[in-house]
């Protein structure tokens, strides 16, 4: 997982010069993602504004453009509240004065996302094949869908079905020979050990 602080800018509610972060690389630790956010795999942009008072201590958070998952809208001010320090902006006197200064931060989970065994297994359809078939029961065509976009699902499934393999007996409604469609999905099952 990893969590990208982006573009970074001041501006002031006083005059001259800006506030300036300190070690803000330092705020966005791998540890620091929202638990319930990387449980639900959310991930997004969140932009906020951070309001400075003179000591260079943040005084208020808000998020300007929100990431659609308030755990890291929310994760995002709580910790630019608590562990955010400035470098206050100063008056044309040099007197240090508040300000405002804008930033993004990015939320992303690299690799496969946790699986929370919690509440027992985790069952989730991973794809299915879909044969079409002639009234005798022989395929017709055949192909693939996946319930999890952007996932392969591997070497072609529909090699197990080539056109005219009987797949089904004789397929009737109403007295009558029909085609049809027979549908095969895989699913994947994760247990706890023991």
């Amino acid at each position: 997982m990893s969590i990208i602080l982006m573009a970074l800018s001041g501006w002031l509610m006083g005059q001259s010069a800006e506030a300036k972060p300190i070690d803000v690389a330092s705020l966005f630790p791998v540890d620091a993602y929202p638990a319930d956010a990387m449980r639900r795999h959310e991930e997004g942009r969140v932009a906020f504004t951070v309001s400075i008072g003179a000591d260079g201590h943040p005084t208020q958070c808000q998020v300007t453009t929100s990431s659609g998952s308030s755990s890291l809208d929310q994760g995002t001010c709580a910790i630019m509240m608590t562990k955010a320090r400035f470098v206050p902006a100063h008056d044309e006197d040099g007197k240090p004065i508040a300000s405002r200064w804008s930033g993004s931060t990015r939320w992303q989970i690299e690799g496969q996302p946790p699986i929370d065994l919690t509440a027992g297994p985790h069952v989730a359809p991973s794809f299915s094949i879909i044969v079409s078939v002639d009234p005798e029961g022989r395929a017709t065509a055949c192909r693939t869908q996946s319930t999890m976009p952007g996932k392969s699902v591997g070497p072609d499934p529909c090699s197990s079905f080539p056109i005219g393999r009987t797949i089904v007996g004789p397929l009737l409604k109403d007295g009558k020979p029909v085609s049809g469609t027979v549908t095969f999905t895989s699913t994947q099952t994760v247990a706890a050990a023991g």
